[in-house]
């Protein structure tokens, strides 16, 4: 081997390697349970900031609760899951920490930890310009 292809080798190497795998885009997008009870996660980072939602069958809107939190490249994200009452009132809120953990998430509170996983299929189809993160995915 020439030490321009070991070179090479390195460069791909390191830029394949997951050492960044905790950057945001590993964390943003959706989040769900694979299996049991369905939990649901969609997060926003923006820097250190997070929002988004949690609901458990989403598509009964009187489940969806908005989260949010702090993001952090080496802790994952801390965040607050705000459950709403159907006049819109905070009827409790949730404590919760999410880490990424071998390309799922483990996700623990108050009430009980979850390994979720990034839905296979990806972003329902649009007229619009679609990112699947994180982009090496």
């Amino acid at each position: 081997m020439t030490a321009r292809s070991i070179a090479l080798a390195l460069v791909a190497l390191v830029t394949a390697s997951p050492a960044c795998a905790d950057e945001a885009d590993w964390y943003r997008g959706g989040w769900r349970t694979d299996g049991g009870e369905p939990r649901v996660f969609q997060f926003v980072v923006e820097g250190e900031k997070v929002t988004g939602y949690f609901c458990t069958h989403c598509a009964d809107g009187t489940t969806l609760a908005p989260l949010e939190g702090t993001f952090d490249e080496e802790r994952g994200i801390e965040f607050t899951i705000r459950h709403l009452g159907l006049d819109g009132t905070t009827l409790s809120r949730e404590r919760l920490r999410a880490e990424l953990v071998d390309g799922r998430l483990f996700v623990a509170g108050e009430h009980g930890s979850h390994w979720t996983i990034k839905d296979p299929r990806g972003p329902t189809p649009g007229p619009y310009v679609q990112s699947v993160l994180p982009p090496s995915a």
